[in-house]
């Protein structure tokens, strides 16, 4: 289940979503209740990244 941020265009507040197939994407700001979320587009994390050691050998 992908996860998306929103961002109420009234005050700011941003907000991450579980979105299930199942269930409609949220319709106000949790704070301050207005009606004007936005999708914002998100990164993705790929776990971070290998240590020295993991390095291929050279010689």
């Amino acid at each position: 289940m992908p996860i998306f941020e929103y961002q109420c265009r009234d005050c700011g507040h941003v907000i991450d979503v579980l979105v299930r197939a199942s269930e409609p994407a949220p319709k106000q700001c949790p704070k301050c209740k207005h009606p004007t979320l936005e999708r914002k587009l998100s990164t993705f994390s790929s776990g971070g990244n290998k240590p020295d050691n993991c390095s291929p050998r050279r010689g």
